[in-house]
């Protein structure tokens, strides 16, 4: 099922007709959501992190995020997750976690090019070299 999940999810982005996600911030966005028939459920860092009391900048520990992902039903919805800079310190951390996020059900996975608590962004080349990990 997973399989033919990312294929219907790589299917609806569209040059010619974008698909409007809405971003949510809780478990519970995510349920009311899922409740109206919209199950292209994309997290975003800043909105989770603040609504659970963290700041912005891989302050939310990885496992919590990996537990509310669970709770959003990646089963059975279009999830997304924002994982910031990755959680990691080299590609092998960053590997571990795209494999744990991947197998949590997800469709899609958002790794921002800015290193973590810095204003630096990576390299283009070091930043190809994290999304093909």
């Amino acid at each position: 099922m997973k399989k033919n999940k990312v294929a219907y999810f790589r299917e609806v982005h569209k040059k010619d007709k974008p698909i409007v996600l809405l971003n949510i911030w809780d478990v519970a966005s995510a349920h009311e959501l899922s409740t109206q028939k919209i199950n292209l459920i994309p997290t975003g860092s800043y909105a989770m992190s603040d609504y659970y009391g963290y700041q912005d900048g891989e302050q939310m520990p990885f496992n919590e995020i990996l537990d509310y992902v669970k709770q959003m039903d990646p089963i059975n919805n279009y999830i997304t997750v924002d994982i910031e800079a990755g959680y990691a310190a080299n590609l092998a951390e960053l590997a571990k976690n795209i494999e744990t996020i991947v197998k949590s059900g997800v469709v899609g996975i958002n790794i921002e090019d800015k290193k973590s608590n810095t204003d630096a962004l990576y390299s283009v080349e070091e930043q190809s070299e994290r999304l093909v990990t």
